[in-house]
Formats: structure tokens, C-alpha cells, sequence
């Protein structure tokens, strides 16, 4: 029987091709996941307009996943739920408990509950965004309490191909700021479409000493909390050693 242990319900942009695919190779046997989709449409509207308008789809896609009785939705966007500003992720999150009744947790709220659990203040934030959602994910971020150091993305305009990376972007990006930066607690990868981001994990953890927290790491990790389940996941960052 799939989801013996538990069932994790998923809201995704309609471009992404990652997160469900990252968050199988992460959970554990035993655990199920199981995804409904919101239509984004970036390149009639512009990236901002188009996560508003993708937000308004909420309520009607959440009761979709809600009909397997997940327990615990995860709205699979990090954009989506932080260019609202600082409480805008857990204005969404009320929004879907209240659709459906069911416990919710958006990638923001779980990014920035693993940043804090790692004891992380001063980060390199590496992204596959064009500059106005950077600059309002380092707003978000700062307005949260952390430091951003540096902050560097890809500038992919077309949201589908932020899923068309190697392990290498990321990597890049990533030792690029750390050498005009090596001061900093921590490394935080953006974006749950970011393919390659939880595969570097390890290398730059390895190799710089520091904690790396990426999208869909942090995403399956509160999710498993919240179902009840503790497990220590190996290969997937220090974050899965926490108790």
C-alpha cells in the first residue's frame, strides 16, 4: 500500500518539472506523494502578475489533492509565496487550511523555518530568477532577519527552463559568491524548479563546510515534521540530521 506512513499533498506551478520528482528521491519509504497544478502563464503577463494570478487558482486546486487526505499540503512555489512581502506565505498557507481543512506549509515558511533551525543568519542566496523577483527575495529575506551577503541568478526569464539546469548552474553560482563572500553562516538555493539544487547539496557541503538549504530539500523536510516522521535522510544536506 503507497503512503503506508503518510500521504503528502502537492500544489505546483504548471511549468514545474522538479519538485516532484526531488521530493520522491527524498522521502522515505513508506510516504506517498500526490500533486494538483496551477496554470502559470509568465510570458503573456510578467513573472509578478502571473504568480497573482496564479495564486487566485488556489482554493479550487487544493480541493483536488485534498480528495487522497493528504496529511499535510505543501504549496510547491518559493516565488509564489514570498513577492507578497514579509507574512505573505502564511496568508496563503490560511488560505488552503481554509479551503480544506488540512494542515499546509508553503516552500517559503519551510525555507525560512530550516534557516533558522540550522542557525543560519548570513547567507550566499544563489536563484534561477530574473532581477525583480530577486530583489524581492532579498527583501523577503532581510525583512525575515537574515543577512544577505550576496545574492546572484541565473536570469531565466522562462519559468519551464528554470527545470532544463545541470547540478553545475547552481554549483557556479554558488562558489562564484563564496569567493567575494567566504564570510557567511550558510547557503540558501532558490526556487523548487531549480533542477540540480538538492544534487549539490552535498559538494558544497563537503567542500566549503557550510549548511545549504535548498527549496525542495527544506519543503520535504517540514513536511515530514509536520506528518509525524523524524527520519534521519542521508545525502540530502545537515538539515536531515537535526532532531
Amino acid at each position: 500500500m503507497y503512503g503506508w506512513r503518510a500521504r503528502i499533498g502537492l500544489v505546483l506551478p504548471s511549468k514545474n518539472t522538479v519538485m516532484e520528482a526531488d521530493l520522491n528521491r527524498i522521502v522515505p519509504e513508506g510516504l506517498s506523494i500526490h500533486t494538483s497544478r496551477m496554470r502559470i502563464h509568465e510570458e503573456e503577463v510578467g513573472q509578478i502578475e502571473a504568480m497573482r494570478l496564479m495564486n487566485e487558482q488556489i482554493p479550487d486546486v487544493v480541493s483536488l489533492v485534498a480528495d487522497v487526505q493528504p496529511d499535510v499540503i505543501i504549496y510547491g512555489c518559493t516565488s509564489g509565496s514570498f513577492f507578497g512581502g514579509l507574512g505573505y506565505d502564511k496568508k496563503l498557507v490560511k488560505i488552503i487550511e481554509d479551503a480544506v481543512g488540512m494542515p499546509a506549509v508553503t516552500t517559503t515558511t519551510a525555507c525560512v523555518e530550516a534557516l533558522e533551525a540550522l542557525g543560519l543568519k548570513t547567507l550566499v542566496v544563489a536563484t534561477p530568477y530574473i532581477k525583480a523577483v530577486n530583489d524581492r527575495l532579498h527583501k523577503f529575506l532581510t525583512d525575515s532577519g537574515f543577512k544577505v551577503a550576496d545574492l546572484k541568478g541565473l536570469e531565466q526569464v522562462d519559468v519551464f527552463m528554470h527545470g532544463r539546469n545541470l547540478m553545475c548552474a547552481s554549483i557556479s553560482l554558488v562558489e562564484d559568491m563564496l569567493k567575494r563572500q567566504p564570510k557567511v553562516d550558510g547557503v540558501f538555493i532558490s526556487c523548487t524548479n531549480f533542477s540540480g539544487a538538492i544534487d549539490a547539496i552535498d559538494k558544497l557541503e563537503k567542500d566549503y563546510d557550510l549548511p545549504v538549504v535548498t527549496a525542495n530539500q527544506a519543503s520535504a523536510w517540514i513536511a515530514l515534521r509536520m506528518a509525524g516522521i523524524h527520519d534521519v535522510i542521508q545525502n540530502f544536506g545537515k538539515l536531515f540530521t537535526l532532531r
